[in-house]
């Protein structure tokens, strides 16, 4: 239920979206952010706190209380910021048979002169690829994408996302490129295709060093 609800979710945020043959760069219109179970949990510490200092008169409480909003205000706002301006480029995957794994290869750039930490990309629900980036440098990331049927595979949306610095804000933006890999169907049994030998110009049978009798036959008809 909850998955239905998340990838309508997801279809309706990037209804605007198509997928690109370009470099995305992440702006602000592109990122959003929200708590995460820690970040309700300290939100109802906090609330707690408020109430006991209200209760007690307590200066001293106050001023905790006060300090730990400005830390997770902060941290909000530090989680946001570290994919601001993030690029992402796509260089495909390579082709594979159905039943494999295809391996898309995916480069974060960090023009910036400082590093981003703890930034991620999710292909659905998958453990996310956490990867430091350092200042004006690039760095590649994998995900697997599950080839289950033949033909042209899309990994779809991919989650770019970071919960920097405290794991209190969850900061993400979606991403989609128009890659491809090919999926060629599987193969069925292990006995290895007949060598081809070069054509005999002198006539005579050509054997066939893995091929079966009956191409032996064949190939004596056709010499003679």
């Amino acid at each position: 239920m909850l998955k239905d609800l998340r990838q309508k979710f997801e279809a309706w945020v990037t209804r605007g979206q198509r997928p690109s043959l370009d470099p995305i760069r992440l702006d602000r219109r592109r990122i959003y952010i929200l708590p995460t179970l820690r970040g309700y949990a300290f939100a109802l510490l906090l609330f707690l706190l408020f109430l006991w200092s209200v209760n007690y008169s307590n200066s001293m409480g106050f001023a905790f209380t006060f300090l730990l909003a400005a830390v997770a205000l902060n941290s909000m706002w530090q989680a946001h910021d570290n994919l601001l301006g993030l690029v992402i480029r796509a260089n495909g995957a390579e082709a594979v048979f159905a039943g494999q794994d295809a391996r898309f290869q995916f480069h974060l750039e960090n023009p910036r002169r400082s590093t981003r930490y703890g930034v991620a990309l999710q292909w659905r629900d998958q453990s996310p690829q956490y990867i430091d980036i350092p200042a004006q440098a690039s760095v590649a990331v994998v995900l697997t994408v599950p080839a289950e049927r033949r033909g042209w595979l899309r990994p779809g949306r991919i989650r770019v996302l970071t919960r920097f610095p405290l794991g209190l804000f969850q900061s993400w933006s979606w991403v989609e490129f128009d890659a491809a890999s090919l999926v060629y169907p599987r193969p069925r049994g292990r006995q290895p295709l007949p060598a081809a030998l070069p054509s005999n110009p002198g006539g005579g049978s050509i054997e066939l060093g893995s091929g079966s009798e009956g191409l032996r036959r064949f190939s004596t008809l056709c010499a003679g």
